[in-house]
């Protein structure tokens, strides 16, 4: 699974940020929402960036 690994990859720069105290901006429907439609072309892949993007929500304090 190709696209996990660039995926993880960019979300380890997001999260490089968040430990550099650095601003990070998220959209608030997240990712893949749009014009993707990740959860209905992809579900398992929409599944594992939203429980990464919930895990660093949780580690870094993140707030809306």
């Amino acid at each position: 699974m190709s696209e996990l690994i660039v995926i993880i990859q960019h979300f380890n720069w997001v999260e490089k940020m968040l430990k550099d105290r650095r601003t990070v901006i998220w959209p608030s429907d997240g990712i893949g929402t749009g014009l993707s439609k990740l959860p209905e072309v992809y579900p398992e892949l929409a599944e594992d960036i939203e429980f990464y993007v919930e895990s660093l929500f949780q580690e870094y304090g993140v707030t809306s």
